[in-house]
Protein backbone atom coordinates (compact mmCIF):
# COMPACT_ATOMS: atom_id res chain seq x y z
CA UNK A 1 0.00 0.00 0.00
CA UNK A 2 1.55 3.28 -0.85
CA UNK A 3 0.02 6.77 0.15
CA UNK A 4 0.45 8.15 -2.73
CA UNK A 5 -2.44 6.25 -4.30
CA UNK A 6 -4.90 7.51 -2.04
CA UNK A 7 -6.74 10.09 -4.68
CA UNK A 8 -7.18 6.89 -6.98
CA UNK A 9 -8.37 5.06 -4.04
CA UNK A 10 -10.77 7.53 -3.19
CA UNK A 11 -12.06 7.51 -6.76
CA UNK A 12 -12.64 3.97 -6.58
CA UNK A 13 -14.63 3.80 -3.58
CA UNK A 14 -17.03 6.55 -4.89
CA UNK A 15 -17.56 4.31 -7.91
CA UNK A 16 -17.69 1.17 -6.14
CA UNK A 17 -20.19 2.35 -2.75
CA UNK A 18 -22.53 4.05 -5.72
CA UNK A 19 -22.85 0.84 -7.34
CA UNK A 20 -22.99 -1.84 -4.86
CA UNK A 21 -25.95 0.24 -3.42
CA UNK A 22 -27.92 0.19 -6.43
CA UNK A 23 -27.24 -2.97 -7.42
CA UNK A 24 -28.06 -4.03 -3.83
CA UNK A 25 -31.80 -2.85 -3.71
CA UNK A 26 -32.46 -2.88 -7.88
CA UNK A 27 -33.32 -6.80 -8.12
CA UNK A 28 -35.60 -6.44 -4.82
CA UNK A 29 -39.84 -5.94 -5.43
CA UNK A 30 -40.51 -2.30 -5.11
CA UNK A 31 -42.66 -2.38 -1.65
CA UNK A 32 -39.27 -3.57 -0.74
CA UNK A 33 -37.19 -0.88 -1.93
CA UNK A 34 -39.52 1.96 -0.54
CA UNK A 35 -39.47 -0.22 3.19
CA UNK A 36 -35.82 -0.48 2.76
CA UNK A 37 -35.32 3.48 1.99
CA UNK A 38 -37.61 4.68 4.57
CA UNK A 39 -35.07 2.96 7.18
CA UNK A 40 -32.20 4.42 5.19
CA UNK A 41 -30.92 8.04 5.82
CA UNK A 42 -31.39 10.74 2.78
CA UNK A 43 -30.30 10.07 -0.75
CA UNK A 44 -27.67 12.54 -0.05
CA UNK A 45 -25.79 9.95 2.06
CA UNK A 46 -26.22 7.58 -0.37
CA UNK A 47 -23.93 8.71 -3.15
CA UNK A 48 -20.88 10.67 -2.00
CA UNK A 49 -20.90 13.75 -3.72
CA UNK A 50 -18.56 15.38 -5.98
CA UNK A 51 -16.99 18.84 -4.81
CA UNK A 52 -14.87 21.21 -6.12
CA UNK A 53 -11.68 21.03 -5.83
CA UNK A 54 -11.10 24.39 -2.89
CA UNK A 55 -7.41 25.40 -3.43
CA UNK A 56 -6.04 26.00 -0.23
CA UNK A 57 -3.07 28.47 0.76
CA UNK A 58 -1.61 26.18 3.85
CA UNK A 59 -3.24 23.00 4.43
CA UNK A 60 -1.17 20.76 2.82
CA UNK A 61 -2.08 17.27 4.37
CA UNK A 62 1.78 15.21 4.93
CA UNK A 63 1.75 11.48 3.81
CA UNK A 64 4.28 10.27 6.72
CA UNK A 65 1.27 12.28 9.09
CA UNK A 66 -1.18 10.37 7.41
CA UNK A 67 0.89 7.12 7.68
CA UNK A 68 1.00 7.68 11.10
CA UNK A 69 -2.61 8.21 12.23
CA UNK A 70 -3.04 5.04 9.98
CA UNK A 71 -1.17 2.99 12.25
CA UNK A 72 -2.58 4.59 15.74
CA UNK A 73 -6.42 4.73 14.54
CA UNK A 74 -5.26 0.68 13.82
CA UNK A 75 -3.12 -0.24 17.40
CA UNK A 76 -6.01 1.89 19.31
CA UNK A 77 -8.09 -0.34 21.59
CA UNK A 78 -11.51 1.92 22.09
CA UNK A 79 -14.04 1.46 24.74
CA UNK A 80 -17.67 2.82 24.99
CA UNK A 81 -16.25 5.66 26.79
CA UNK A 82 -13.75 6.59 24.13
CA UNK A 83 -16.60 6.65 21.36
CA UNK A 84 -18.50 9.10 23.13
CA UNK A 85 -15.45 11.37 23.91
CA UNK A 86 -15.13 11.08 19.66
CA UNK A 87 -18.45 11.54 19.52
CA UNK A 88 -18.50 14.95 21.50
CA UNK A 89 -15.44 16.07 19.77
CA UNK A 90 -17.03 15.44 16.60
CA UNK A 91 -20.28 17.66 16.98
CA UNK A 92 -18.00 20.25 18.71
CA UNK A 93 -16.07 20.10 15.60
CA UNK A 94 -19.19 20.92 13.56
CA UNK A 95 -20.26 23.62 15.57
CA UNK A 96 -17.08 25.13 15.13
CA UNK A 97 -17.66 25.26 11.32
CA UNK A 98 -20.92 26.36 11.20
CA UNK A 99 -20.05 29.44 13.08
CA UNK A 100 -16.47 30.12 11.40
CA UNK A 101 -17.81 32.96 9.04
CA UNK A 102 -17.36 32.01 5.76
CA UNK A 103 -17.96 34.13 2.32
CA UNK A 104 -19.30 30.30 0.30
CA UNK A 105 -22.57 30.14 -0.47
CA UNK A 106 -22.67 26.74 -0.85
CA UNK A 107 -20.79 26.38 3.16
CA UNK A 108 -23.86 26.65 4.87
CA UNK A 109 -25.82 23.89 2.92
CA UNK A 110 -23.13 21.30 2.59
CA UNK A 111 -22.68 22.10 7.10
CA UNK A 112 -26.65 21.56 7.18
CA UNK A 113 -26.14 18.33 5.15
CA UNK A 114 -23.13 17.24 7.32
CA UNK A 115 -25.52 17.86 10.62
CA UNK A 116 -28.08 15.83 9.42
CA UNK A 117 -25.88 12.75 8.41
CA UNK A 118 -23.79 12.70 11.60
CA UNK A 119 -27.10 12.93 13.46
CA UNK A 120 -28.82 9.88 11.43
CA UNK A 121 -25.50 7.56 12.32
CA UNK A 122 -26.27 4.73 14.59
CA UNK A 123 -24.07 3.61 17.48
CA UNK A 124 -22.17 1.22 15.01
CA UNK A 125 -21.89 3.69 12.26
CA UNK A 126 -20.44 6.05 14.60
CA UNK A 127 -18.03 3.65 16.32
CA UNK A 128 -16.63 2.58 13.11
CA UNK A 129 -16.22 6.13 12.33
CA UNK A 130 -14.00 6.16 15.68
CA UNK A 131 -12.07 3.00 15.31
CA UNK A 132 -11.21 4.47 11.85
CA UNK A 133 -9.87 7.65 13.58
CA UNK A 134 -6.82 8.78 15.41
CA UNK A 135 -9.10 9.54 18.39
CA UNK A 136 -6.17 11.05 20.50
CA UNK A 137 -5.03 13.55 17.98
CA UNK A 138 -8.52 14.17 16.56
CA UNK A 139 -10.12 14.94 20.07
CA UNK A 140 -6.95 17.07 20.97
CA UNK A 141 -6.79 18.83 17.38
CA UNK A 142 -10.40 19.70 17.98
CA UNK A 143 -10.10 20.90 21.84
CA UNK A 144 -7.17 23.63 20.69
CA UNK A 145 -10.14 24.52 17.70
CA UNK A 146 -12.44 25.28 20.20
CA UNK A 147 -10.94 26.75 22.89
CA UNK A 148 -7.82 29.09 21.13
CA UNK A 149 -8.61 32.53 20.85
CA UNK A 150 -6.89 34.58 18.66
CA UNK A 151 -4.45 36.97 20.07
CA UNK A 152 -4.19 40.07 18.24
CA UNK A 153 -0.23 41.30 17.46
CA UNK A 154 1.35 43.92 19.66
CA UNK A 155 2.24 46.59 17.34
CA UNK A 156 5.90 48.60 17.90
CA UNK A 157 5.28 52.32 19.42
CA UNK A 158 5.16 54.75 16.91
CA UNK A 159 7.91 56.73 18.82
CA UNK A 160 10.43 57.22 17.81
CA UNK A 161 9.91 59.10 15.21
CA UNK A 162 6.35 59.75 15.09
CA UNK A 163 6.35 60.00 11.56
CA UNK A 164 6.22 56.53 11.47
CA UNK A 165 4.01 55.06 8.49
CA UNK A 166 1.42 52.12 9.43
CA UNK A 167 0.83 49.21 7.62
CA UNK A 168 -1.84 49.72 4.74
CA UNK A 169 -3.80 46.92 5.79
CA UNK A 170 -7.56 48.32 4.27
CA UNK A 171 -9.84 45.64 3.71
CA UNK A 172 -7.44 42.86 5.73
CA UNK A 173 -7.62 45.09 8.91
CA UNK A 174 -6.14 43.28 12.35
CA UNK A 175 -9.31 42.17 14.43
CA UNK A 176 -9.91 42.81 18.01
CA UNK A 177 -9.61 39.74 19.88
CA UNK A 178 -12.48 37.85 19.81
CA UNK A 179 -13.66 38.75 16.22
CA UNK A 180 -13.79 36.36 14.26
CA UNK A 181 -12.29 35.47 11.60
CA UNK A 182 -8.97 36.67 13.01
CA UNK A 183 -6.65 38.58 11.04
CA UNK A 184 -3.95 37.70 10.17
CA UNK A 185 -4.97 34.08 11.01
CA UNK A 186 -3.88 32.28 14.29
CA UNK A 187 -1.20 30.15 14.47
CA UNK A 188 -2.26 27.06 16.61
CA UNK A 189 -5.85 27.45 14.97
CA UNK A 190 -4.29 26.39 11.60
CA UNK A 191 -2.07 23.94 12.98
CA UNK A 192 -5.32 22.35 14.84
CA UNK A 193 -6.99 22.86 11.12
CA UNK A 194 -3.96 21.05 9.73
CA UNK A 195 -3.90 18.03 12.20
CA UNK A 196 -7.50 17.29 11.46
CA UNK A 197 -7.25 17.41 8.18
CA UNK A 198 -5.09 14.57 8.10
CA UNK A 199 -6.51 12.71 10.83
CA UNK A 200 -9.51 12.45 8.11
CA UNK A 201 -7.47 12.15 5.05
CA UNK A 202 -6.18 8.85 7.01
CA UNK A 203 -10.03 7.93 8.00
CA UNK A 204 -10.85 8.53 4.24
CA UNK A 205 -8.17 5.86 2.69
CA UNK A 206 -8.90 3.27 5.51
CA UNK A 207 -12.93 3.55 4.53
CA UNK A 208 -12.09 3.13 0.58
CA UNK A 209 -9.60 0.08 1.50
CA UNK A 210 -12.47 -1.79 3.25
CA UNK A 211 -14.66 -1.08 1.57
CA UNK A 212 -12.63 -2.20 -2.11
CA UNK A 213 -12.06 -5.53 0.11
CA UNK A 214 -15.88 -5.92 1.24
CA UNK A 215 -16.46 -5.33 -2.70
CA UNK A 216 -13.57 -7.82 -3.37
CA UNK A 217 -14.54 -10.79 -1.01
CA UNK A 218 -18.58 -10.47 -1.13
CA UNK A 219 -19.23 -9.10 -4.92
CA UNK A 220 -21.19 -5.90 -5.44
CA UNK A 221 -22.61 -6.17 -2.07
CA UNK A 222 -22.13 -2.68 0.22
CA UNK A 223 -20.90 -2.13 3.54
CA UNK A 224 -23.31 0.32 4.03
CA UNK A 225 -21.69 1.89 7.51
CA UNK A 226 -18.13 2.02 5.52
CA UNK A 227 -20.34 4.35 2.68
CA UNK A 228 -22.10 6.45 5.32
CA UNK A 229 -18.58 6.97 6.97
CA UNK A 230 -16.87 7.85 3.83
CA UNK A 231 -19.84 10.73 3.11
CA UNK A 232 -19.61 12.26 6.28
CA UNK A 233 -15.79 12.26 6.42
CA UNK A 234 -15.85 13.90 2.74
CA UNK A 235 -18.13 16.38 3.96
CA UNK A 236 -15.76 17.61 6.95
CA UNK A 237 -12.59 17.44 4.98
CA UNK A 238 -14.48 20.08 2.49
CA UNK A 239 -15.90 22.08 4.94
CA UNK A 240 -12.33 22.22 7.16
CA UNK A 241 -10.63 22.92 3.77
CA UNK A 242 -13.46 26.16 2.70
CA UNK A 243 -12.73 27.03 6.36
CA UNK A 244 -9.47 27.44 6.13
CA UNK A 245 -9.35 29.09 3.11
CA UNK A 246 -11.40 31.83 4.86
CA UNK A 247 -9.51 32.17 7.87
CA UNK A 248 -6.19 32.76 5.62
CA UNK A 249 -7.38 34.10 3.49
CA UNK A 250 -5.69 37.97 4.13
CA UNK A 251 -2.71 36.56 5.90
CA UNK A 252 -0.89 37.12 2.32
CA UNK A 253 -2.04 41.49 1.73
CA UNK A 254 -1.32 41.68 5.82
CA UNK A 255 2.10 40.65 5.02
CA UNK A 256 2.61 42.40 2.05
CA UNK A 257 1.21 45.85 4.18
CA UNK A 258 3.79 45.73 6.68
CA UNK A 259 6.81 45.08 4.35
CA UNK A 260 6.04 48.21 2.64
CA UNK A 261 5.45 49.81 5.71
CA UNK A 262 8.27 48.77 6.72
CA UNK A 263 10.20 50.07 3.15
CA UNK A 264 9.00 53.39 3.51
CA UNK A 265 9.72 53.54 7.37
CA UNK A 266 13.15 52.59 6.50
CA UNK A 267 13.13 55.51 3.75
CA UNK A 268 11.98 57.89 7.53
CA UNK A 269 15.09 56.85 9.49
CA UNK A 270 17.41 57.41 7.07
CA UNK A 271 16.24 60.82 6.06
CA UNK A 272 16.11 61.36 10.40
CA UNK A 273 19.48 60.12 10.40
CA UNK A 274 20.85 62.49 7.09
CA UNK A 275 19.39 65.26 9.25
CA UNK A 276 21.28 64.29 12.33
CA UNK A 277 23.90 64.59 10.79
CA UNK A 278 23.37 67.81 8.88
CA UNK A 279 22.84 69.44 12.68
CA UNK A 280 26.40 67.59 13.83
CA UNK A 281 28.27 69.34 11.14
CA UNK A 282 26.20 72.99 12.08
CA UNK A 283 27.35 72.57 15.47
CA UNK A 284 31.07 71.71 14.87
CA UNK A 285 30.81 74.75 12.48
CA UNK A 286 29.25 77.33 15.46
CA UNK A 287 32.49 75.91 17.47
CA UNK A 288 34.91 76.20 14.93
CA UNK A 289 33.88 80.27 14.49
CA UNK A 290 33.81 80.61 18.24
CA UNK A 291 37.19 79.34 18.51
CA UNK A 292 38.37 81.79 15.79
CA UNK A 293 36.63 84.53 17.77
CA UNK A 294 38.49 83.57 20.82
CA UNK A 295 42.13 83.44 19.32
CA UNK A 296 41.31 87.03 17.57
CA UNK A 297 40.61 88.40 21.40
CA UNK A 298 43.66 86.90 22.88
CA UNK A 299 45.80 88.24 20.43
CA UNK A 300 44.07 91.65 20.61
CA UNK A 301 44.95 91.29 24.25
CA UNK A 302 49.02 90.43 23.62
CA UNK A 303 49.27 93.22 20.92
CA UNK A 304 47.79 95.87 23.67
CA UNK A 305 50.16 94.51 26.43
CA UNK A 306 53.30 94.50 23.89
CA UNK A 307 52.50 98.28 23.10
CA UNK A 308 52.59 99.64 26.48
CA UNK A 309 55.50 97.75 27.22
CA UNK A 310 56.85 99.92 24.66
CA UNK A 311 55.84 102.73 25.70
CA UNK A 312 57.05 102.72 28.96
CA UNK A 313 60.84 101.83 27.56
CA UNK A 314 60.67 105.33 25.74
CA UNK A 315 59.56 107.46 28.70
CA UNK A 316 62.78 106.19 30.48
CA UNK A 317 65.20 106.61 27.83
CA UNK A 318 63.40 110.60 27.75
CA UNK A 319 64.44 110.70 31.44
CA UNK A 320 67.50 109.36 30.97
CA UNK A 321 68.28 111.91 27.94
CA UNK A 322 67.01 114.66 30.24
CA UNK A 323 68.99 113.96 33.16
CA UNK A 324 71.93 114.24 30.61
CA UNK A 325 71.36 117.35 29.53
CA UNK A 326 70.89 118.60 33.04
CA UNK A 327 74.42 117.42 33.93
CA UNK A 328 76.12 119.09 31.04
CA UNK A 329 74.27 122.11 31.72
CA UNK A 330 75.54 121.71 35.47
CA UNK A 331 79.50 120.56 35.19
CA UNK A 332 80.83 123.49 34.48
CA UNK A 333 79.73 125.06 38.03
CA UNK A 334 79.44 122.26 40.02
CA UNK A 335 81.68 119.31 39.36
CA UNK A 336 81.92 117.98 42.83
CA UNK A 337 78.04 118.53 42.65
CA UNK A 338 77.77 116.89 39.42
CA UNK A 339 79.85 113.83 40.35
CA UNK A 340 78.30 113.42 44.13
CA UNK A 341 74.73 114.12 42.17
CA UNK A 342 75.74 111.83 39.52
CA UNK A 343 76.29 108.53 42.38
CA UNK A 344 73.10 109.30 43.39
CA UNK A 345 70.99 109.63 40.18
CA UNK A 346 73.37 106.58 39.44
CA UNK A 347 71.64 104.49 42.57
CA UNK A 348 68.19 105.97 41.63
CA UNK A 349 68.81 105.09 38.33
CA UNK A 350 69.99 101.63 39.05
CA UNK A 351 66.64 101.08 41.92
CA UNK A 352 64.40 102.38 38.77
CA UNK A 353 65.54 100.11 36.45
CA UNK A 354 65.10 97.23 38.57
CA UNK A 355 61.89 98.44 39.51
CA UNK A 356 60.97 97.99 35.94
CA UNK A 357 62.37 95.37 35.42
CA UNK A 358 60.53 93.46 38.21
CA UNK A 359 57.23 95.39 37.10
CA UNK A 360 57.29 93.65 33.28
CA UNK A 361 58.79 90.44 34.55
CA UNK A 362 55.37 90.53 37.28
CA UNK A 363 53.05 91.58 34.36
CA UNK A 364 54.16 89.62 32.05
CA UNK A 365 53.81 86.35 34.30
CA UNK A 366 50.57 87.28 34.90
CA UNK A 367 49.25 88.08 31.23
CA UNK A 368 51.10 84.21 30.36
CA UNK A 369 49.44 82.60 33.73
CA UNK A 370 45.65 83.96 32.09
CA UNK A 371 46.56 83.35 28.86
CA UNK A 372 47.93 79.67 29.50
CA UNK A 373 43.95 79.41 32.07
CA UNK A 374 42.09 80.51 29.06
CA UNK A 375 43.16 77.97 26.95
CA UNK A 376 43.13 75.39 29.25
CA UNK A 377 39.88 76.31 29.62
CA UNK A 378 38.66 76.77 26.24
CA UNK A 379 40.50 73.21 25.21
CA UNK A 380 38.35 72.02 28.49
CA UNK A 381 35.71 73.33 26.65
CA UNK A 382 36.45 71.99 23.14
CA UNK A 383 37.05 68.01 24.60
CA UNK A 384 33.22 68.50 26.71
CA UNK A 385 31.56 69.75 23.44
CA UNK A 386 33.03 66.77 21.34
CA UNK A 387 32.11 64.00 24.11
CA UNK A 388 28.40 65.35 23.85
CA UNK A 389 28.49 65.13 20.36
CA UNK A 390 29.99 61.96 20.63
CA UNK A 391 27.73 60.57 22.95
CA UNK A 392 24.56 61.75 21.15
CA UNK A 393 25.86 59.72 17.78
CA UNK A 394 26.39 57.14 20.07
CA UNK A 395 23.06 56.99 21.89
CA UNK A 396 21.45 57.31 18.60
CA UNK A 397 23.09 54.17 17.10
CA UNK A 398 21.93 52.74 20.06
CA UNK A 399 19.19 52.99 19.99
CA UNK A 400 19.16 51.93 16.78
CA UNK A 401 20.53 48.75 17.14
CA UNK A 402 18.11 48.49 19.96
CA UNK A 403 15.28 49.15 17.48
CA UNK A 404 16.60 46.49 15.41
CA UNK A 405 16.79 44.08 18.25
CA UNK A 406 13.32 44.13 19.09
CA UNK A 407 11.75 43.77 15.80
CA UNK A 408 13.69 40.50 15.69
CA UNK A 409 12.98 39.37 18.75
CA UNK A 410 9.58 40.31 17.95
CA UNK A 411 8.98 38.92 14.32
CA UNK A 412 11.27 35.52 15.20
CA UNK A 413 14.07 36.48 12.87
CA UNK A 414 17.05 35.25 13.55
CA UNK A 415 20.13 38.13 12.09
CA UNK A 416 24.10 36.51 12.55
CA UNK A 417 25.12 39.89 14.28
CA UNK A 418 22.72 39.52 17.38
CA UNK A 419 23.75 36.06 17.84
CA UNK A 420 27.25 36.24 18.32
CA UNK A 421 29.20 38.06 21.13
CA UNK A 422 30.52 41.52 21.53
CA UNK A 423 34.38 40.19 21.15
CA UNK A 424 32.87 39.00 17.90
CA UNK A 425 31.61 42.10 16.33
CA UNK A 426 27.86 41.17 17.83
CA UNK A 427 25.31 42.34 19.93
CA UNK A 428 24.08 39.31 21.99
CA UNK A 429 25.02 40.71 25.41
CA UNK A 430 22.89 43.74 24.29
CA UNK A 431 20.19 41.82 23.35
CA UNK A 432 20.22 39.96 26.70
CA UNK A 433 19.74 42.89 28.62
CA UNK A 434 16.89 44.14 26.20
CA UNK A 435 15.14 40.74 27.34
CA UNK A 436 15.50 41.46 30.86
CA UNK A 437 14.80 44.74 30.72
CA UNK A 438 11.35 43.17 29.19
CA UNK A 439 10.75 41.19 31.75
CA UNK A 440 11.42 43.22 34.43
CA UNK A 441 8.99 45.99 32.78
CA UNK A 442 6.28 43.60 32.68
CA UNK A 443 6.51 41.86 35.88
CA UNK A 444 6.84 45.54 37.39
CA UNK A 445 3.63 46.38 35.82
CA UNK A 446 1.90 43.19 37.34
CA UNK A 447 1.73 41.57 33.85
CA UNK A 448 2.11 37.80 33.74
CA UNK A 449 5.70 36.83 31.71
CA UNK A 450 4.82 33.06 31.45
CA UNK A 451 7.52 31.28 30.85
CA UNK A 452 10.23 34.33 30.05
CA UNK A 453 12.21 34.10 33.18
CA UNK A 454 12.91 30.04 32.78
CA UNK A 455 13.24 30.98 28.79
CA UNK A 456 15.98 33.98 30.09
CA UNK A 457 17.86 31.36 32.64
CA UNK A 458 18.36 28.65 29.43
CA UNK A 459 20.23 31.51 27.59
CA UNK A 460 22.20 32.84 30.33
CA UNK A 461 23.25 29.07 30.18
CA UNK A 462 23.64 28.42 26.75
CA UNK A 463 25.62 31.93 26.05
CA UNK A 464 27.94 30.85 29.14
CA UNK A 465 28.80 27.62 27.22
CA UNK A 466 29.87 29.59 24.27
CA UNK A 467 26.70 27.95 22.16
CA UNK A 468 25.48 31.52 20.50
CA UNK A 469 22.49 30.16 18.36
CA UNK A 470 20.87 28.32 21.37
CA UNK A 471 20.92 31.62 23.40
CA UNK A 472 19.50 33.68 20.75
CA UNK A 473 16.83 31.55 20.29
CA UNK A 474 16.13 30.87 24.87
CA UNK A 475 16.06 34.42 24.37
CA UNK A 476 14.15 35.20 21.48
CA UNK A 477 11.57 32.78 23.20
CA UNK A 478 11.71 34.69 26.91
CA UNK A 479 10.86 38.47 25.14
CA UNK A 480 7.83 36.57 23.15
CA UNK A 481 6.66 35.19 26.42
CA UNK A 482 7.40 38.52 28.19
CA UNK A 483 5.33 40.25 25.59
Amino acid sequence: MKIQYRSKRKASGQIHRTTSVLGRWLPALAVAVLSALCLLPSASAQTRTAFPFIPSRSLRASDAQIRAHIARAKGQVLTQDDVSTFQTSLTNLVNFLVQSPNGNPNQQAQLNDLQQQINGMDSVEMTGLANYTDVNAFNNAVTILTTTVPQPKTLPPSDPPANLTPPPYGYCQETAQGVLPSIPSDLPTDRALLITLEVLEAVQIVADENLNLFISILGEESNLPDVIIAIVVDLIVFAIQTTSDEIQFCDPYTEAAEVLAGWQNSIVIDTDIANLALDAGNQFTILENQLTTINTDIDTHISSIAGNTNNQYIQINNELTAIGNNFSNQATGVDLDIDNHISALSVAIGNTIASVDADVKNTTTSLSTTINNQLTKLDTDVLNQAALTNTAIGAFQTLDVSLDIQRALGAGLSVGLFELPSSQGGYIQTLRAIVANAISSMTAAGQSVGTALKSLAQGDAALAANQYKTAYQDYMAAYQAAK
